[in-house]
């Protein structure tokens, strides 16, 4: 019989500087995905951009035909403009409209 093992998917904290831990960031990649299609699908928002930190902006946008913001684009029929933010830390984004206004969540 095998013993069962917990598999941790919690990471250093790049703010704190290791001092406490949170969720794997693909796992905010995710949230930040189900808020988007929030904002796509119910609240029909047009013209918008996220602001993330440089790290989960290039995985956003990286692969020229297979991006995950070019997936967006084929499901959602409209672009989303992602923005690369080095003053936020891993963990902050945001959401603003065509007029430049933050979307509160």
């Amino acid at each position: 019989m095998r013993p069962e093992t917990d598999i941790k998917t919690a990471e250093k904290c790049p703010t704190c500087n290791g001092t406490g831990e949170v969720q794997a960031s693909i796992l905010y990649a995710e949230e930040i995905e189900s808020k988007m299609k929030y904002l796509l699908e119910d609240k029909k928002e047009k013209g918008l951009t996220l602001k993330v930190h440089p790290y989960l902006a290039s995985y956003f946008t990286s692969g020229l035909f297979n991006s995950r913001q070019m997936k967006w684009f084929f499901k959602y029929k409209t672009w989303v403009k992602v923005q690369s933010i080095t003053a936020n830390n891993l963990l902050q984004y945001s959401f603003v409209n065509k007029e430049n206004e933050e979307i509160a969540l």
